[in-house]
């Protein structure tokens, strides 16, 4: 009796996420297609993970990719790439059809055919194609003897008259030719609903199916979307972080339920690549947990936690109704996305980035993002007590067209960002507002908003200046600078520097006289004292003007004395390289010192 050896090839090892993720595009396309189980290696792929490779590497040459997927990849692709907010796109199918039904060998097809939904291919052909029935051909449909052109048949029993787009015509014709061929009953299908079936009503249906698939993927209604920027208190989420650190069972590590049966996760590459270039601490500490996981140092579901992160980005773009397939306007809310995590993360472990990337193994990105926000979310709401009032927007403003005009430029442009319904970030000395991306700016926003609370207590409480009193100084035709360009910053500037020349601290314009005294005397002295700027008779009245009264607790003290150097330090940069000799002789008007003081010609509190 002969033995008879018997040979099993073994299975291919299944795809390494990780190893892939570390591939370029192009390269992770060759690794994938390469393989003997090419086609089960592309449909283990979760089916954003395949569209956004397609998208990255580029339809015509990723062929081989969309050869093999799946009916439901090939189903994730026409729902993200085909629609516009609710309406079905049949301009953007065409690309597809070429693609994948064409090209695709014929068993994928007859697959495909059978278990994708049929409305976007009937929307398609309606858009393109009128269909008719010939149940005589000596007497055709008086609806196709209107039209008055020719027609076409593949079965003597249609009538199919296309329109004037060629491109998609050819397409359409090689389309139906396949289905005939292959499947003839899906064919009479398509072409029974273009006959009969309202575009409203399939639309309808369309983005019924689209929408729930899609919301798995976490592009779910508006309001849903919305949920995302509920409140969570920052100092709560850290100590659950910190105990489940410790040991404890966490409360907020990912689910991997999320994403079950969906398929190997891999973050496409419009979300891994900011977190391996960025330079933020979220990014840092993104990049430290990669290796501690690979070094073995610590376990968790990388899996769940990356697919959490892109719901989560996902999540974001529905709540600003950006459509799924636009990808620059998608990286534009990841960024925001990625700036709530990175606060957050700078929160929660202290700036150490051994202790966040440890803090990412077990917190849920949602939970995150919401705590970043709510940072965030705190400063707008300390911003809108501020300047909501009736009582405040009424004194801030001297010109009716120019609401809150007293605040100055900087002040004007921080406030508005911080009262949008997403709270944004302004740096001083530019013109444009961003989102917050590190809790440093936010830190900076905070000391910014303390200061301008603190002018307005100044003006408003310790000066006790009237909307009325103000306006009568400004509305002056001899005063300089002009009403709408007045500022909360030039009232304060003027006063500290009477009350350093000697004078009451009274809204009163400084004389040519009086502007040349100030530079020869109290910015001169400060300048020898620049190293000590406490001990110069400029600092000496800006305390005496702002620091140095009952009822200041010490938080507003400090505040008043940083506010204090900030004032005086911008008279000296102003003033101190002027010569007083040219500010009395008009070689040096003072109408060029701009918004900094207000200013007149002459001594006196109103002109002779």
């Amino acid at each position: 009796m002969n033995d008879t050896l018997v040979t099993t090839t073994p299975a291919p090892e299944p795809l390494d996420p990780m190893v892939l993720q570390r591939l370029k595009p192009i390269e992770r396309l060759q690794a994938i297609i390469s393989r003997e189980d090419a086609q089960n290696a592309v449909r283990s792929l979760q089916s954003y993970t395949l569209y956004h490779l397609v998208r990255e590497i580029g339809r015509e040459d990723a062929l081989e990719l969309i050869h093999l997927a799946s009916p439901e990849q090939l189903q994730t692709f026409v729902d993200i790439d085909c629609w516009q907010r609710d309406r079905f796109n049949p301009g953007a199918i065409m690309p597809w059809i070429d693609a994948f039904w064409l090209e695709t060998p014929d068993a994928s097809f007859k697959e495909a055919i059978k278990d994708i939904d049929l409305e976007p291919l009937v929307l398609t052909f309606k858009e393109h194609m009128l269909a008719f029935v010939i149940e005589d051909p000596d007497d055709l449909p008086k609806e196709l003897l209107a039209l008055e052109r020719p027609y076409e048949t593949l079965d003597g029993v249609y009538a199919l008259v296309f329109g004037d787009n060629e491109d998609a015509t050819r397409s359409l014709r090689q389309l139906l030719k396949r289905l005939y061929e292959l499947d003839r009953k899906a064919a009479w299908t398509i072409l029974e609903s273009c006959r009969w079936e309202l575009t409203s009503t399939m639309e309808e249906a369309a983005y019924q199916a689209r929408t729930a698939r899609l919301g798995e993927l976490g592009f779910v209604e508006m309001g849903e979307a919305l949920e995302i920027f509920a409140n969570r208190d920052p100092a709560t989420l850290r100590r659950t972080l910190l105990e489940a650190l410790e040991g404890h069972q966490p409360e907020v590590s990912p689910s991997s339920a999320a994403q079950e049966g969906t398929g190997l996760f891999m973050v496409p590459d419009l979300f891994a690549a900011p977190l391996d270039q960025d330079e933020t601490f979220f990014g840092t500490a993104w990049r430290r947990l990669m290796t501690l996981l690979v070094e073995g140092q610590i376990q968790c579901d990388l899996q769940s936690m990356s697919f959490a992160m892109v719901a989560l980005t996902n999540r974001a773009i529905a709540a600003e109704a950006v459509d799924p397939h636009d990808l620059e306007a998608s990286r534009q809310v990841y960024q925001r996305v990625l700036g709530n995590l990175n606060i957050a993360l700078e929160f929660m472990a202290q700036r150490d980035v051994e202790v966040a990337a440890r803090m990412l193994s077990v917190a849920h990105p949602l939970h995150l993002f919401q705590a970043g926000h709510s940072v965030v979310v705190k400063l707008a709401v300390q911003a809108r007590a501020l300047l909501a009032q009736p009582a405040m927007a009424t004194a801030l403003t001297l010109v009716d067209e120019a609401p809150y005009g007293l605040l100055g430029h900087n002040d004007r442009l921080l406030a508005s960002a911080l009262n949008r319904p997403r709270p944004l970030y302004h740096d001083p000395g530019r013109d444009y507002v961003e989102p917050f991306q590190r809790l440093e700016q936010v830190e900076r926003a905070a000391v910014r908003l303390s200061r301008l609370a603190f002018k307005l207590t100044a003006v408003f409480g310790i000066l006790r200046l009237e909307r009325g009193a103000i306006a009568q100084v400004a509305y002056r035709d001899d005063v300089h600078p002009p009403v709408e360009a007045l500022h909360l910053d030039a009232l304060l500037h003027t006063i500290i520097a009477r009350v350093a020349l000697g004078e009451p601290p009274i809204l009163v314009p400084l004389s040519v006289n009086q502007v040349a005294s100030l530079i020869e005397g109290p910015i001169a002295t400060s300048l020898k004292h620049r190293g000590a700027l406490e001990q110069s008779p400029l600092m000496t009245a800006a305390h005496a003007v702002l620091v140095n009264h009952d009822g200041l607790d010490a938080q507003a003290q400090s505040v008043g004395k940083a506010l204090s150097v900030s004032l005086t330090s911008e008279l000296i940069d102003a003033l101190g390289a002027l010569n007083p000799a040219d500010i009395r002789s008009g070689a040096t008007p003072v109408v060029l010192l701009g918004e900094l003081l207000l200013t007149c010609p002459h001594d006196g509190a109103a002109p002779k």
